[in-house]
């Protein structure tokens, strides 16, 4: 079943909103909504307090699964659009395979004291029932520590805490396609827009926001392997509403993101007159973006930045988030800063000129946000023919993009939250410098990454054992490399020094416990640090031994 014509359904705990939310939702999409709980009702007659007191909780949770099972058949909505479900808190926990390729899942999260403020008064809540002396915020919390990793594992969470409805509402409409994703910034919140053929309405994008109607000019520093194939028709789509584009052109590799390159970029801009309302694109791949995005955060304290991402790469990660930089001999992104963009054009139709190494290398951040935040994905990653058909294609790009929204949203200057990206990125980022920037594609350094954080988690009993043959198995389809010959284990180390994330001169490592559910910690020994770099030397074994 297309995912365009499948349910949504939403899980969490009570008090998440699922039923404000679901409504709302269904009205945005023009679909039916149910509500699960109410449907039970409305099929036995009987609420759901006296189904628990007549049949107990196995027996609800039977009618529960019943009722769910009927609402997911495709023949009951067949001749109609399918349904968003707001599920009760215990579905899909007591249920946890029904929905499995039969419906989108969206996990909306909230915190014990969010759900306690919002239940204080709900007199219909047989699991809330307490002794006395026990609080609800304790009752909650108990609940959900049992439930959480379920509800992580069963599809993309959505954090509802401190969050309007409506901006809820929007995150799920973007995740199915049915609108832009709003980042959140300390410099305000700006759109992501995913679809074909968006790069072509590049000046429709501009003239959109109230302080460019009446903008004449802006600066674009891109790829100069892209721009003479992409070049015409962008133009094109900023000459039709009056705009006039100056180009600077750069080559795209790694060894582009210098200060020789920023300074040539910044004097560029400056020779040209640059003022502070006028935007400068960025159109090329996560180097390009990086380099201009860096020199509009510098330049007269601060310019627009608009990125056009060109690579696979990009589109899912540099040009999202708001972190510019070059490399410095040191290690990679090490001279840098925070300068969120003004709005970002994601245009899937861009890929078509990619090199087939540059498209298999943006295949590894796809795969580290389905294993962070999209079991689902992760799981049609795993088992979808080869080649991708463009409608997997296009979703993974617009999950990912989504994913990240929703971790930048929480956390814009990585004081927490936002640690989880540098998933695999760790041990990538030690090949990228010990080899020399470039001999390592970034999306081959995190594919090998990615598979050395598995590994690392499994030894400190963290992981779920097999996840590393599991997401080895993953990249090796998507034509990507799990091991990385000729590097010796103290060098590695000596890389693992220059890491970004360290705490008081610790890794901090981002590791897994199942696919959805991720943890940050510097309780790693030395001992199973060197034991994964030795790993990474060594062909992977798919059997599922290492």
């Amino acid at each position: 079943m297309s995912e365009l014509h499948q349910p949504v359904v939403l899980t969490g705990f009570m008090g998440a909103g699922k039923s404000d939310t679901g409504a709302k939702l269904a009205q945005r999409l023009h679909r039916p909504f149910i509500d699960l709980d109410r449907q039970i009702e409305t099929e036995t007659g009987k609420t759901i307090r006296a189904i628990f007191a007549e049949e107990g909780e196995s027996g609800f949770r039977r009618r529960e699964g019943e009722v769910l099972e009927a609402l997911l058949d495709p023949s009951s909505f067949e001749a109609k659009s399918p349904p968003v479900i707001a599920t009760g808190g215990g579905a899909l926990i007591a249920h946890p395979e029904i929905c499995r390729g039969r419906a989108r899942v969206f996990y909306l999260s909230a915190s014990a004291r969010t759900c306690a403020h919002r239940l204080v008064r709900s007199q219909d809540r047989p699991l809330l029932d307490r002794p006395e002396g026990v609080s609800l915020d304790s009752r909650i919390g108990e609940l959900l520590e049992e439930r959480v990793p379920v509800y992580r594992r069963a599809g993309i969470a959505i954090a509802t805490d401190e969050r309007y409805p409506q901006s809820v509402v929007n995150a799920l409409a973007a995740f199915l396609g049915a609108g832009p994703f709003v980042v959140t910034s300390p410099s305000g919140p700006y759109e992501v827009h995913v679809g074909a053929g968006e790069s072509r309405r590049l000046g429709r994008h501009l003239r959109l926001r109230p302080e460019m109607r009446e903008l004449e000019r802006v600066f674009v520093i891109a790829d100069a392997a892209v721009w003479p194939i992409h070049g015409e028709s962008i133009t094109a789509g900023l000459v039709e509403v009056g705009i006039h584009p100056g180009v600077l052109t750069l080559p795209g590799g790694e060894p582009t993101k210098n200060r020789e390159n920023l300074a040539k970029v910044q004097d560029f801009l400056l020779e040209h007159e640059v003022d502070r309302k006028t935007p400068v694109i960025a159109v090329g791949g996560g180097v390009i973006t990086d380099l201009a995005g860096f020199a509009a955060a510098t330049v007269l304290r601060g310019v627009p930045f608009l990125p056009v991402p060109t690579s696979l790469l990009a589109q899912v990660d540099a040009s999202v988030g708001g972190k510019v930089a070059i490399d410095h001999v040191c290690g990679k992104n090490l001279l840098g800063a925070f300068h969120h963009p003004m709005r970002v054009v994601i245009d899937p139709d861009l890929l078509s000129s990619l090199p087939e190494r540059e498209m298999r290398a943006g295949w590894a951040e796809v795969v580290k946000m389905a294993a962070l935040g999209s079991p689902d994905l992760m799981r049609a990653l795993e088992t979808a023919p080869l080649p991708l058909e463009s409608s997997l294609v296009s979703r993974a790009i617009r999950e990912a993009v989504g994913l990240k929204a929703e971790v930048v949203r929480a956390d814009p200057h990585e004081a927490g939250l936002r640690r989880i990206l540098n998933l695999g990125h760790t041990v990538a980022h030690a090949i990228e410098r010990e080899a020399g920037f470039g001999t390592w594609n970034h999306g081959e350094a995190v594919a090998i990454g990615l598979v050395a954080a598995m590994r690392l988690g499994i030894r400190a009993g963290i992981t779920e054992p097999g996840l590393d043959v599991r997401i080895g198995r993953c990249l090796t389809r998507l034509g990507l490399p799990c091991h990385a010959p000729g590097f010796a284990v103290n060098d590695l180390q000596k890389a693992l020094r220059y890491d970004k994330k360290r705490v008081g001169g610790r890794v901090a490592w981002v590791l897994l416990r199942g696919f959805g559910d991720p943890v940050v910690t510097e309780e790693v020994e030395t001992a199973w640090v060197d034991e994964v770099l030795r790993d990474v030397g060594e062909p992977m074994k798919l059997d599922g031994s290492a």
